[in-house]
């Protein structure tokens, strides 16, 4: 059988793009997709938009009542089985470990406002043992809460809230968002109570 040298040359080209397709890198990701990604402690400086919404007591509560504090933020739904528990519960042990510190608060957003009406949420603070005079609540409408776990803090997804990442982001005393920590990382659960008292004590990071 007589080789050609042109068939021999395409099958070399065919052989040469399949290796070349099966071995091309995958399509770049977001720089932050939320809750991966991003190193430990990103530090930021963003500022936290207007808001006010409802607390667990049905009292009002905004980012009025938060100046002058330091305060550690994070997003969860009631309802969630995923990472919101863990999220609550390393929540209720930064309450216990910063309990000396002053002017702290503790702010968790529920990401699903329907369903998580007032009662919803004061049953879910109370199971949570939940400080209230330290620990906080909050609902708003789903466009509100949009604006502030999407676009403020940027720990949201802007079409699906339930999408929500798994960081605590701390505050600083004028509604600055300094930096964001995976609430399941243990690194980053070590230094965010050492960063609340750096910050507590001198505003720094």
């Amino acid at each position: 059988m007589t080789n050609h040298p042109d068939r021999r040359c395409a099958l070399l080209l065919l052989i040469c793009l399949f290796f070349a397709a099966c071995t091309k890198d995958e399509p770049d990701l977001p720089a932050n997709p939320v809750g991966q990604g991003e190193a430990p402690r990103p530090q930021l400086s963003r500022p936290v938009p207007d808001f006010t919404f409802e607390k667990q007591d049905g009292a009002s509560f905004g980012l009025s009542d938060l100046k002058g504090k330091v305060w550690i933020a994070d997003f969860v739904f009631t309802q969630c089985q995923g990472p919101c528990p863990v999220m609550t519960s390393g929540m209720k042990a930064l309450q216990q470990s910063l309990a000396d510190v002053p002017d702290l608060a503790l702010v968790t957003f529920t990401v699903d406002p329907l369903n998580d009406t007032v009662p919803v949420l004061a049953e879910y603070a109370k199971a949570s043992g939940a400080d209230p005079a330290r620990w906080h609540f909050l609902r708003g409408t789903l466009k509100d809460t949009i604006k502030v776990s999407a676009e403020g803090f940027q720990l949201g997804h802007p079409e699906n809230p339930l999408e929500h990442s798994k960081r605590f982001a701390l505050v600083d005393r004028v509604g600055i968002i300094r930096a964001t920590y995976l609430s399941d990382d243990d690194e980053h659960m070590r230094q965010l109570p050492l960063d609340v008292r750096r910050l507590a004590k001198d505003g720094s990071l």
